[in-house]
């Protein structure tokens, strides 16, 4: 097999951190390094690392566009979370050029979250970063722009292709801002659709509109995707409106399928706009989507307008599923070639025009076409098929690269990649060519060197965290047992998809070693195919019983000696004879596995034994028993960095154990020794000191030496081939490399700056002993002198101001004011502060800085030495230069040092920072203060501007002010918050609002069929619950076919209302007389009973509605008596008596009418009576309080005797009939209420 090196995977969930040239090649980010992928053409690729790129996160990265300039070709640009923005050469992969000008002085550095070169000018990059600032950086004059704006929060960025003065730039709050980047960089177009953040965005390749036939030949669409899995396709070079929007569905599968867990649900919706005609999309499931555009314009079955309404899905096509999780960048080489407009009339094709996309264009001219009759004529646009390689990175931690040729799927390549450190690699007993690797990611992955490239097999099931050892059963094909770092072991069957055996344990500390023994009190026997699983988790050996994996595991190191307190590695001798353990103090204890008991202590190190390794039985070479069978090679942390080899020997009952050799040579202590399978007494070792060693353990020489710049934690042979290491390091890279190429035989020392020593013996002459001509050579030499210095993240060199002369000549000059004035007066400011400054005028720079505004923080840290009035002032000028610059908080907070509190809020309120203003109020000022309920008043009403409504609710809620909770409330129209609102209002105490949310609420819960949020509403509210048995009562009334059933139900309903105006405060409150009126109660007692007026029951209900229907119109007609017409209504009364009205309904009305007539009269005389303190009127009020008393007595037994159920049962012959109705009379008589004593009439 060749060289390859396995790199560290992509950071997750960043959609611009992949890149791709035309010829296949790719870039991406991984953390802080910079992975470059070389493809080759027998199918492979060299991996080239930058490690170290930046000192944070590479965020996005972009290859040079092809028609640059030829000192940028073959580059690529990154930015990350450090605020730079670097070019790096690949050839060399070193930084040509950097750029921090997102940086400003006296604020933090700003995260630059995108990037991306434009391809309609490739001489410049567009950069975003965090604190709202937006560059565009020429690269080739290396000079920059920037713009500032106000609350950008960039989450990813697109150049147009097609004009250079336009970037797209999404937000995290679901804009889009379309920004000409030529002038003041104003924001040509804000797209607003998607409510979630923007996660991607791509421009159509071509400048026209591929769905639709326009006069506009620069409609420059753009596809963007949000976290809410929606898509937008945007007409942004015209109107800025959208052209089509979808919801990606989860995933194209079956139900079946799309249920399987690939991956968790922190997916991002990645775009890529890979030709005019295809739009590539990621869904939840691994699965690359896509848009066939072509389709959709030229389905000839349906009608423009059809199209847009009917659903997508058909459109929507797999292009392949060989990610197992979610997809999160997806990167090609656009297509930007010749172009064919097809010209035609409605009747037949007229004419074809090509031109050329020039891609170093500005912009293409604005074209139209007319026929013969002076009509437009209609266009398509078609171009080729872009059959350039596309590149997908997926959760899964593989990267996969496909072509589209002739319509047929072809996967290119498909390799893996790898994330946290490599700390193990395995070799099957049973098949040489699979090894099975331990990383830092919580995945398994088992590698068939047949093919290095993409046949491995990854688990990942159960594991959930680091594996940091490996171990494969000495007999079982494909068993593999793991360990973790929190103490988990467990079992894979790799030939099987059962799911990993994890055993039961209480250990927490990491694993360090695994390895099989014989099974637990079983003699040594080489056909003995039962084992037990040994381990070392933190500094205790447990063993497992690999046939019972719910038992608990069994603590070895109780069994060990009292001086080996702490183990630290295991190995078995291949004939599993002997048990060597290692421990802290630099012990290793020889066992016998009969009886664990120790045959033998050998004190190897002073240090931790780090590792030991047994050689094995036989070589490749040796025909029979290796002779070197019995060597044990071990290593330490101790400082003198030495390999120990040696000897075991057993003479009968006698153990001995002799050093062989010692192998000194790394500057580093040992991290892992391995023997050589092919040749006998070779070894291997990895150490700190970031090389690779090989041994001749016979000669006790070094042979080859490999280094590298990161630390390996493990190398091992090729099982295949001598030639090949494979060797893991601790920043997620695999390396496999020939030994044969390698030149140095011996690690090279670490080489440790060291600061070079200043002489003590130069001494400072004084400068009055040298002479005239001197100080001149000297001045001379300083005119001359280029004093410059080279900044790391630009081209060009800042030339320091020559002030060496100028201070200098104050150094000599006597008078030093003079000189100072004549800095001012030559408007050499800097000079002149600082001069000032050192003089110890501090009093008259501040004040000069304070009128025109040039305060900084040095200047403002010495202000309070002059004293607190000028720091004062100080305070308040600096404060509105800071919030010129929109540093609101650091403004506010010089405001508050110089106890201008009430300012400091009006700041931050004015600025909309409402939280920070409320948390000054709440910390400096008293809690009675009103500033914080105006605060809080107008942060709800900017909220609900905002439309964050749960939250102005809140603040509303804060200020008790209910009736704006209950207008909010009432905006959500869902039947849950608009039992809210009814519930707000309610509390404020608007009758009329209470009732109509509450009602809304109602026929929501109805029609959504929610049964139980309905009767919670009718519960909290009694006159929606009288409303409802009302309507049920004379639902059941209309329906019922038994006249004597349907009277009853009337009664019911007439009674449930006669209560509802009894308790009701409105005392002029119509309900019976409306309801009467519409039941048309008179017209019914006459025609639809008629034929029951030989029935006893008939009588007494005849009875009840004739007294309801007499008490509805008393009552109407006593809402107009006045002292004067009492008479003629008292006339009224009697004449109603005979055909409505009973004795007790007699007496009740005609005391109701006496009570409104006292009720007036005292009103009308109650000023009177409180003027004169006359005794009458406390008479009068007992009066009318008695009569009160006694009239609802009277009205408790009408609504008895008329309403009750007592009136429908006593009496009655159809008794039995009446308690079988559907209607449960339990329920009657909660809903109708229980009498309430003390009424108001």
């Amino acid at each position: 097999m060749d060289e390859v090196t396995f790199p560290p995977s992509p950071t997750w969930l960043l959609t611009n951190i992949l890149a791709c040239r035309k010829d296949g090649c790719i870039c991406y980010g991984s953390k802080n390094h910079i992975v470059i992928l070389k493809i080759k053409p027998e199918k492979t690729f060299d991996t080239l690392i930058i490690k170290g790129a930046h000192e944070e996160r590479v965020t996005s990265i972009a290859f040079s566009p092809s028609n640059c300039h030829t000192n940028l070709s073959n580059t690529i640009v990154s930015c990350s979370e450090d605020g730079y923005a670097k070019l790096w050469k690949i050839d060399t992969l070193t930084a040509t050029l950097g750029n921090r000008s997102h940086w400003e002085p006296n604020e933090p550095c700003g995260k630059i979250i995108c990037l991306d070169w434009s391809l309609a000018n490739p001489n410049i990059v567009v950069s975003a970063a965090d604190n709202c600032s937006l560059v565009v950086w020429d690269v080739l004059s290396n000079t920059t722009v920037k713009f500032s704006f106000q609350r950008l929060f960039p989450t990813v960025l697109a150049c147009c292709p097609h004009n250079e003065k336009i970037v797209a730039v999404g937000l995290k709050s679901g804009l889009i801002y379309i920004i000409n980047l030529v002038g003041k960089g104003d924001i040509i177009y804000k797209l607003r659709g998607h409510d979630k953040e923007i996660q991607s965005l791509s421009w159509c390749p071509i400048s026209y509109n591929v769905f639709k036939a326009t006069d506009i030949f620069e409609e420059f669409l753009l596809a963007s995707g949000c976290l809410n899995r929606e898509i937008y396709i945007w007409r942004a070079g015209s109107d800025g409106k959208s052209e089509i929007k979808f919801q990606v569905p989860k995933s194209l599968k079956s139900k079946k399928n799309s249920n399987l867990n690939y991956g968790n649900n922190f997916s991002s919706l990645v775009v890529y706009w890979h030709d005019a005609y295809t739009l590539y999309f990621s869904s939840n499931f691994g699965e690359l989507l896509f848009f066939d555009i072509w389709l959709f314009v030229n389905k000839e079955s349906q009608t423009s307008e059809s199209k847009i309404n009917n659903s997508l899905l058909q459109f929507l096509k797999i292009e392949h599923h060989f990610h197992s999780k979610a997809l999160f960048a997806i990167a090609g080489a656009q297509n930007f070639e010749d172009v064919n407009i097809i010209l035609h009339t409605d009747l037949e094709i007229k004419s074809d025009i090509k031109f050329k996309t020039q891609s170093n264009a500005k912009h293409i001219t604005k074209l139209s076409f007319i026929n013969n009759d002076s009509e437009i004529v209609k266009w398509k646009v078609k171009t080729s098929e872009n059959n350039s390689l596309v590149w997908t990175a997926g959760q899964d931690r593989k990267l996969v690269a496909f072509k589209k040729e002739n319509s047929l799927k072809e996967i290119v390549y498909n390799f893996h990649t790898l994330n946290g450190p490599v700390y193990a690699a395995v070799v099957s007993p049973h098949d040489i060519n699979k090894i099975a690797i331990a990383a830092g990611d919580g995945v398994i992955r088992l590698w068939n060197l047949l093919q290095p490239c993409g046949d491995i097999q990854v688990f990942w099931q159960k594991i959930k965290d680091r594996v940091m050892s490996l171990s494969w059963h000495p007999t079982r094909d494909g068993l593999l047992a793991y360990g973790t770092s929190l103490g988990r072991v467990g079992l894979i069957d790799t030939n099987s998809v059962k799911m990993p055996i994890v055993f039961k344990s209480s250990n927490t500390q990491p694993i360090y070693n695994l390895s099989w023994g014989p099974r637990w009190g079983s003699e040594v026997n080489s056909s003995n195919k039962d084992f037990d699983l040994y381990c070392v988790g933190g500094d205790t050996v447990f063993l497992y019983n690999s046939l019972e994996s719910g038992a608990d595991a069994l603590n070895l190191s109780k069994m060990m000696p009292v001086s080996c307190k702490a183990q630290t590695d295991i190995a078995w001798k291949p004939d599993h004879s002997v048990l060597t353990i290692g421990d802290k103090q630099g012990h290793i204890y020889f066992i016998d596995p009969a009886d664990f008991q120790v045959v033998y202590t050998l004190l190897a190190y002073n240090k931790l034994v780090q590792s030991i390794a047994w050689h094995p039985i036989s070589t490749s070479v040796d025909k029979g028993i290796s002779p070197y069978h019995t060597y044990l090679a071990a290593g330490s942390t101790d400082n003198e960095n030495e390999i120990r080899v040696f000897n075991y020997i057993k003479e009968r009952s006698a153990v001995r154990v002799e050093r062989i050799a010692s192998l000194k040579g790394h500057f580093g202590h040992i991290q892992h020794i391995s023997w050589s399978p092919h040749l006998g007494g070779r070894l291997i070792s990895s150490s700190v000191d970031c090389s690779v060693q090989i041994w001749d353990v016979l000669t006790q020489t070094p042979l080859v030496n490999y280094n590298s710049v990161n630390i390996p934690l493990f190398s091992m042979w090729s099982p295949t081939n001598p030639d090949i290491v494979f060797t893991g390091y601790r920043n997620s890279i695999l390396e496999v490399w020939r030994i044969s190429i390698q030149t140095k035989t011996e690690p090279s020392a670490l080489v440790k700056s060291k600061k070079k020593k200043k002489d003590k013996n130069i001494k400072m002459k004084d400068i009055s002993d040298c002479s005239q001509d001197v100080v001149d050579v000297i001045m001379k030499e300083e005119e001359n002198e280029n004093l410059n210095f080279s900044i790391a993240e630009t081209k060009n060199t800042v030339k320091i101001s020559k002030n060496v002369k100028m201070f200098s000549k104050a150094w000599k000059d006597n008078s030093n004011d003079e000189f100072i004035k004549s800095q001012r007066n030559s408007n050499n400011l800097t000079e002149y502060y600082e001069l000032s400054l050192w003089t110890g005028n501090i009093k008259d720079v501040i004040e000069e800085r304070i009128q025109t505004g040039q305060l900084n923080d040095f200047l403002m840290s010495i202000v309070p030495t002059v004293s607190p009035r000028l720091w004062q002032e100080a305070c308040i000028s600096y404060s509105k230069s800071l919030r010129e610059k929109k540093l609101y908080h650091k403004a506010a907070t010089y405001l508050i040092a110089c106890h201008k509190v009430y300012e400091a809020v009006d700041l931050l309120v004015e600025e909309k920072l409402f939280l920070e203003a409320l948390c000054i109020v709440k910390n400096r000022l008293p809690s009675t203060d009103p500033i914080m309920s105006k605060i809080v008043e107008k942060y709800a009403q900017w909220l609900f501007q905002n439309g964050s409504y749960l939250r102005a609710c809140e603040c509303y809620l804060y200020l008790n002010n209910y009736e704006e909770v209950a207008k909010i409330f009432g905006k959500k129209n869902k039947p849950e918050y608009l039992s809210l609102a009814a519930l707000a209002a309610k509390k404020y105490g608007c009758h009329e609002l209470e009732l109509l949310e509450a009602t809304k609420g109602l026929i929501k819960c109805l029609q959504i069929k929610n049964l139980d949020l309905a009767r919670r509403i009718c519960c909290d509210h009694s006159d929606l619950k009288m409303f409802v048995i009302l309507t049920q009562e004379l639902s059941m009334a209309i329906c019922g076919k038994d006249k004597n059933k349907k009277i009853t139900h009337i009664i019911r309903g007439l009674s449930t209302c006669y209560r509802y105006i009894q308790n009701s405060e409105n005392e002029t409150d119509d309900a019976l007389f409306n309801l009467c009126k519409w039941l048309r109660l008179s017209d019914f007692i006459r025609e639809e009973c008629s034929g029951l007026l030989d029935d006893d029951s008939y009588k007494l209900k005849l009875s009840s509605l004739k007294e309801f229907l007499g008490a509805a119109i008393v009552r109407h007609l006593s809402n107009n008596v006045t002292e004067d017409n009492v008479t003629e209504w008292m006339n009224v009364l009697d004449k109603m008596a005979d055909s409505f009205l009973t004795e007790n309904s007699y007496k009740y009305f005609k005391n109701l009418i006496e009570i409104e007539v006292c009720e007036k009269r005292l009103m009308k005389n109650q000023d009177l009576y409180i003027r004169n303190k006359l005794p009458s009127a406390k008479n009068n009020n007992d009066l009318l309080e008695n009569v009160k008393k006694n009239n609802n007595g009277i009205n408790e037994t009408i609504i008895i005797n008329n309403g009750s159920p007592e009136i429908l049962k006593n009496g009655s012959p159809d008794s039995e009939t009446l308690e079988s109705e559907s209607v449960d009379r339990d329920i009657y008589e909660m809903n109708v209420g229980k009498e309430s004593s003390g009424e108001k009439k």
